[in-house]
């Protein structure tokens, strides 16, 4: 999140599951050994080619406790500045920087398909917007 011109920083990539491309927010997998918090740091370095000066833990979920056990931490990162790192072999990733305003608008017309970008958004509420 980019506080000082009110920017949501987004990807958007082809998902299988959904056989279209998806706008979400960066995510992935922690690495045996790794902590949330450094899982968060690389896969946003990964995927936005960004680093954040402050990473503000936010919460965490079940994404779909009735059959799996996937668990997600969620972190508001900010004071983004390049640095990038290699993207996994098979991520094709876009980068988009949205407006605060017009996520919000995306929100009340259901336009966001990811349920942990639309989790994590519900959380990152009262910490974004001027």
């Amino acid at each position: 999140y980019d506080p000082d011109r009110d920017l949501l920083v987004l990807i958007e990539q082809f998902r299988i599951g959904a056989n279209k491309l998806v706008l979400e927010l960066p995510a992935g997998k922690i690495e045996t050994g790794e902590e949330a918090l450094a899982t968060a740091e690389r896969e946003i370095r990964e995927e936005t080619g960004l680093a954040a000066k402050t990473m503000q833990p936010l919460g965490k979920f079940f994404v779909s406790p009735g059959y799996s056990t996937e668990f997600m931490y969620t972190f508001l990162a900010t004071g983004l500045y390049p640095a990038p790192l290699d993207p996994d072999a098979d991520e094709f990733i876009h980068l988009v920087k949205i407006p605060v305003e017009q996520v919000m608008d995306m929100l009340q017309k259901s336009e966001f398909d990811d349920a942990k970008t639309l989790a994590t958004l519900a959380q990152a509420l009262p910490f974004i917007g001027k």
